[in-house]
C-alpha cells in the first residue's frame, strides 16, 4: 500500500470522470452535470464513491447514472494500479459546484484511513 499515491490517484479518478473521454450515447457527462450544478444556486454537488452507501440527493439523467456505475465498476482496477487498497480509503468524492464568478469548480477529495484528508482542483 502506498500513501503517497492517494492525493495523485483521487485526482486521476477525477479528472478522467470529468473529462471529454467521459460520454454515453454521445453526450459528455460533465456537460449534464454541469447543468445540474448551474441549477443548484451555488449548493455543491458532491459525488460519494467511497463509502458508496451516500445517495445523491440531485436526479441526475440515465446516462449519467450509467456513468457513475461505469466508474464505480473502474475504481478497483485503477486503485491496483496505483498500489492501494481501497480499504485505506475513509472516503472518496467528486464535489462540482459553481464559483461566485459563475465559472464551475470540481475538486477531488479524498480521506484516509488515518484521517489525511486530500484535496486538489481538478481542470475542465
Amino acid at each position: 500500500m502506498k500513501y503517497k499515491n492517494l492525493k495523485s490517484f483521487a485526482h486521476n479518478f477525477t479528472h478522467s470522470f470529468v473529462s471529454y473521454e467521459n460520454h454515453f450515447d454521445g453526450v459528455f457527462i460533465i456537460e449534464e452535470l454541469r447543468n445540474v450544478v448551474r441549477k443548484m444556486n451555488g449548493e455543491v454537488l458532491s459525488i460519494y464513491w467511497l463509502p458508496s452507501n451516500n445517495p445523491i440527493s440531485i436526479k441526475l439523467s440515465q446516462r449519467a447514472l450509467k456513468s457513475l456505475e461505469y466508474y464505480n465498476t473502474w475504481l478497483p482496477k485503477l486503485a491496483k494500479q496505483h498500489k492501494i487498497e481501497l480499504s485505506a480509503i475513509s472516503e472518496l468524492r467528486t464535489d462540482i459546484y459553481r464559483k461566485p464568478n459563475h465559472q464551475i469548480e470540481v475538486m477531488a477529495c479524498l480521506t484516509d484511513d488515518r484521517g489525511n484528508e486530500y484535496q486538489q482542483s481538478v481542470q475542465l
